[in-house]
Formats: structure tokens, sequence, C-alpha cells
């Protein structure tokens, strides 16, 4: 399923998409790590803190400069670049911030001539 949405600076897309391409990807709900229900709207979300894992290899910074900023209900949106979705495969996003239980999205990065 590929469903995509325009947005005024990158596109966000759910579904397979293009190696070395920008995207804004949403993570979420952050949930409260103590009743495991309050949505977290006020996290701050830095480079550091969102790690990928390419096609299997070990959890990294990700590379896109950019902070996370909330969307709604805990959902935040993840600015990706080029070099974060340049590897074919598996491609996951996750984050880990204090006060927050996990949250983590899985994509499936396609080579140019899908």
């Amino acid at each position: 399923m590929i469903e995509l949405r325009q947005s005024t600076a990158r596109t966000v897309q759910v579904g397979p998409f293009l190696d070395s391409t920008e995207r804004t990807v949403q993570v979420g709900p952050f949930l409260d790590s103590t009743d495991g229900d309050t949505e977290e709207t006020g996290l701050t979300i830095t480079q550091a803190d969102v790690r990928l894992s390419k096609n299997g290899s070990a959890f990294a910074q990700k590379h896109d400069s950019s902070a996370a900023t909330h969307d709604e209900h805990g959902w935040y949106r993840v600015p990706l670049d080029a070099t974060d979705t340049s590897t074919q495969g598996e491609l996951i996003v996750a984050i880990h911030e204090s006060g927050a239980l996990v949250a983590w999205r899985e994509f499936a990065v396609v080579s140019q001539q899908y």
C-alpha cells in the first residue's frame, strides 16, 4: 500500500519509497512511560535521538540535522534526507525519548527502477 500526501517541504509517504530521496515520516504514538496511555506531545527529539537501521545494519544517528516536530496525539514528523534513505531494503526509524515508551516505524526502501 502506498499513500502519498504533499506537504510544503517534503513528501510524507507510507509504504515503499525510493532510495536516496528526502522524506518526512511519522513516528509514534509516543506514550508516557509510566502509564503507557498518556500521549506525549511536548518531547524534544533531536537529530541524535533518531536512530536508523538500514537493511539490518547496526543502529546509527540519522544524517538529516532537523529535529522532529510534534504533529498531533503523540505522533512526530521526522525529516530524513537522501543519505538516510540511501540503502535499499528495510529501514527502521526508532526513537526512545526519556519519559516516553520507545516508538519506531519500519519502511521498505526500493531502487529508483521500482
